[in-house]
């Protein structure tokens, strides 16, 4: 543990962003396997799939908005999306 009061506070706080990334990153692994398994169905639902891409996107800005996902790799995942929307 941390010797300066400063730096242990640090420690409290990045370990806090670290549990919020990981969070953040498994909701949007989540929604986006949730895509997949409805693109990949025999017989697609549009409106599912449609609503399924939504949710995904939006979470995926805001991770995006909040620094949680780099700018470019929130772009190239909804790029992705967009392309299992057919």
């Amino acid at each position: 543990m941390a010797n300066i009061k400063s730096k242990a506070k640090r420690v409290k706080t990045n370990e806090l962003s670290r549990q919020r990334n990981q969070h953040t990153k498994s909701e949007i692994r989540t929604l986006t396997k949730k895509v997949d398994e409805l693109s990949a169905a025999e017989e697609v639902d549009g409106k599912a799939l449609s609503k399924a891409i939504s949710d995904a996107q939006q979470k995926i800005d805001e991770a995006s908005s909040k620094g949680r996902l780099h700018k470019k790799q929130a772009a190239r995942k909804i790029s992705n999306l967009m392309r299992k929307q057919k």
